[in-house]
């Protein structure tokens, strides 16, 4: 995979590994040869991700459910929306290339709906991208109430890295795969102390504190060789190019247990 999909002359493959890591990352592990890619970022927030996407050469646009944070993104000639994932999924007739959403699912009550919701968005062959804190990870064992992946009440549902891919199984997503990432627990494990400690400011280290951060560094390289671990999860997964590519648990399957028809 290059960045040359990109404009740019520099490979991924060609950088040194952390290096290479981030910049798979900061394009959302996304490679698309085709005119005229379309991207939707859901939590765009001001729009830092899919103005950095519209620099590569895609069609984007962005939702949020923050009317100050689509007011500066729309400032800046970006094309946004104030609105929830499903009521875009239902008003709109353009489809997407990618999907993605950062640090959304977790504030989702119904995590199973808003995949639904991608899932009507994307145009076959498209690529879903989710980022969220993983229920399985070092820190929340460490930290417990404390972790700062909990985040209540603002995080209404915090699933584990193989719960999540068996949601996105269901629904109906293929070639589900969990990449390498840049490493989050030492930050993770800071705030999280924070958070225990009673305050997230300044303070001065206890013998606790650089106990963590010690952790943290090994649990950064325990996440690179077991991803169930890592403080957070990043999955890509992909829309089947026709119905016989599906998952053997399709989205149809899934509304037929829960007895809801599909909207759309």
């Amino acid at each position: 995979r290059c960045l040359s999909d990109w404009s740019s002359d520099v490979c991924s493959s060609d950088l040194l590994p952390p290096l290479a890591i981030r910049s798979d990352f900061w394009i959302r592990h996304l490679s698309f040869n085709r005119d005229n890619p379309r991207l939707l970022d859901v939590g765009c927030g001001n729009g830092q991700l899919i103005a950095h996407f519209r620099d590569l050469g895609w069609h984007v646009e962005g939702v949020d459910s923050d009317p100050r944070a689509v007011q500066a993104a729309r400032e800046t000639g970006l094309t946004c929306h104030v609105d929830a994932l499903g009521h875009l999924s239902d008003g709109l007739p353009q489809r997407y290339h990618a999907v993605t959403l950062s640090h959304v699912i977790e504030h989702c009550h119904d995590p199973r709906a808003s995949l639904l919701d991608a899932w009507r968005l994307l145009e076959p062959g498209g690529v879903i991208w989710i980022a969220t804190p993983n229920a399985s990870s070092v820190g929340l064992r460490l930290f417990r109430s404390s972790w700062r992946g909990l985040e209540p009440p603002r995080h209404m549902t915090v699933l584990s890295m193989m719960g999540l891919r068996r949601l996105i199984q269901e629904t109906g997503f293929i070639n589900i795969r969990t990449p390498v990432c840049p490493p989050r627990a030492s930050w993770y494990f800071k705030a999280s102390r924070g958070v225990e400690a009673g305050s997230e400011g300044q303070r001065m280290p206890s013998a606790r504190d650089i106990a963590v951060h010690c952790i943290a560094r090994v649990a950064d390289v325990f996440g690179y060789l077991f991803a169930t671990t890592r403080e957070e999860t990043v999955i890509v997964a992909e829309k089947p190019a026709n119905d016989r590519d599906r998952a053997p648990f399709c989205a149809e399957a899934v509304q037929a247990r829960v007895g809801a028809p599909e909207r759309g």
